[in-house]
């Protein structure tokens, strides 16, 4: 009763698999365990099948005792494959435009793929951060690591400036600004009271930005405030200092930025490098 209740949920999880077509892969290969018509299912492509699984339940089906289940949802696919053959399906329209959008991503995933192992080969293979750079990056840019202000901030947006008045007008009376920017801010974070989380100086447009580090206490609201989005109401809701960060703290963020540098550099060599070794040309278009 146990194994046919979780057959039930993991064939939900699965769903019925749109690689039917690979049933015929490996038909000729390792042991027989259905026929569905001339059609062979064999213990190869069962294997094949689980290792396609996502890899939190592919355990489970890995055990001998629950690969029924996998082998009758081949089953189910062959007998939907036939079936969609004697009806004709490969002349309708639709699946050859299917099979040619599925030809074009194989396409794009084989080129994707050459593409890759050039870039591993030449490029990420051959990039190396040392200690070295790390520390002087660190050493070098102070500024990035300084400890800093961070403010919290809600929002209420409108495209005119006689709707942000009466917002005014209401938040005076003592409504509530979270259900003043869930009725009519056109914001989407009004939907979560128009909170836009922490940021620091430089994170936000000036004009706003402005507006929201001239507010003096948690608690205060600005007046109306325009940028090139709309008409502004903000209420300033929390103020917190990040200390300075130490070198051990930002050693694997500073490489990472490191690596991005090299990379983006060693690919632009590489790109001038092929543009002189194959000829390129664009056709201007016509005005």
């Amino acid at each position: 009763m146990k194994n046919k209740a979780m057959s039930k949920i993991m064939l939900a999880v699965i769903g019925l698999s749109t690689v039917a077509a690979l049933t015929a892969c490996n038909a000729n290969k390792g042991q027989v365990l259905a026929r569905v018509g001339s059609t062979k299912i064999t213990s190869t492509q069962l294997e094949e099948r689980i290792q396609q699984l996502p890899e939190n339940i592919r355990p489970n089906f890995e055990k001998k005792e629950n690969q029924g289940v996998i082998l009758d949802q081949m089953i189910n696919e062959e007998l939907l494959f036939q079936e969609a053959k004697r009806l004709g399906y490969e002349k309708h329209e639709d699946y050859k435009k299917q099979v040619k959008d599925f030809e074009n991503q194989l396409r794009n995933a084989k080129k994707q793929a050459l593409i890759n192992s050039v870039l591993r080969d030449n490029i990420d293979g051959k990039i190396n951060v040392t200690d070295q750079e790390i520390v002087q990056f660190y050493d070098n840019n102070p500024s990035q690591f300084q400890s800093y202000e961070q403010r919290r901030a809600q929002h209420i947006l409108v495209k005119t400036k006689a709707e942000a008045e009466n917002i005014l007008k209401d938040l005076k009376a003592g409504k509530s600004f979270d259900k003043l920017a869930q009725e009519q801010s056109i914001d989407p974070t009004g939907k979560n009271g128009g909170d836009l989380g922490f940021f620091r100086k430089g994170d936000l447009v000036p004009d706003f930005e402005k507006a929201v580090f001239g507010l003096e206490n948690k608690g205060d609201t600005s007046g109306i405030v325009q940028t090139q989005f709309g008409f502004h109401i903000i209420r300033l809701t929390d103020v917190r200092t990040l200390p300075k960060r130490s070198l051990n703290e930002m050693k694997s963020q500073i490489q990472q930025v490191l690596y991005n540098q090299k990379r983006n550099s060693a690919l632009n060599e590489l790109m001038e490098k092929l543009k002189k070794t194959h000829k390129v040309s664009k056709t201007e278009e016509k005005k």
